[in-house]
């Protein structure tokens, strides 16, 4: 099975006489194209518009040589250019490039638009049928991916979420116990403040008694001066 957008060979193998003076550089035009040497046969195909410039051929003819040479938005001016032709499988084929040109230019709804008019004019053209088809499997599998994607950011966003809130939780659970063990502490004295306060106490007696002794003991008089 092909595995790549198509694009579809030159439409038009018109005879000289078909192009009231510009048949021999359009067939020049097309030999160059199926040489692969699409400047060469951009140049010829632009002396054919010189001498015919209202030949929806030659503006197809065009327009698939500047689609060869990547210069899309000229190559899609062509092709719609070319749309005035009557006959509906030509017309059809005009659809099927311009959802080709569309497609690399990343229009790929506007790829599919055209392809679905290039089969409502030719329901056998399975070049058409395959690009609508690998096209629209490209973008389902496009959407799925964006869906993904964005269901992995929400889970991100949640998961950050979530640890930002286990953290404040922590932190506010830290604090409170923080809290606590101050509030302990305030109630029950440790062992090294018990024992700290005993000794000031201890202390304070010592020096409470020896004042005491102090102020007991007798005043004697001075004796008297000898005179």
């Amino acid at each position: 099975m092909k595995k790549t957008i198509l694009i579809s060979t030159i439409l038009f193998s018109l005879s000289s006489a078909a192009f009231a003076g510009a048949g021999s550089s359009v067939d020049k035009g097309n030999s160059f194209y199926k040489q692969g040497k699409f400047n060469e046969a951009l140049q010829e195909y632009q002396y054919a518009q010189i001498k015919d410039p209202s030949s929806p051929a030659v503006n197809y003819n065009l327009g698939n040589a500047l689609y060869k040479l990547g210069a899309y938005e000229d190559a899609l001016n062509e092709y719609n250019k070319a749309l005035k032709v009557k006959d509906k499988k030509t017309k059809s084929k005009i659809y099927y490039n311009i959802g080709n040109t569309m497609y690399r230019m990343q229009k790929k709804d506007e790829a599919i638009q055209n392809y679905k008019k290039t089969l409502e004019l030719n329901p056998r053209d399975n070049d058409a049928k395959y690009n609508l088809q690998y096209l629209l499997q490209e973008m389902k599998q496009e959407k799925q991916q964006n869906k993904n994607g964005k269901d992995n950011k929400d889970k991100q966003k949640q998961d950050q979420k979530q640890q930002d809130k286990n953290k404040q939780d922590k932190q506010k659970q830290d604090q409170q116990k923080q809290q606590q063990k101050q509030e302990e502490k305030k109630k029950y004295m440790s062992k090294e403040d018990v024992d700290r306060l005993l000794q000031m106490n201890k202390e304070q007696e010592k020096e409470a008694m020896k004042k005491k002794i102090k102020q007991a003991a007798p005043q004697l008089p001075k004796p008297d001066e000898d005179w």
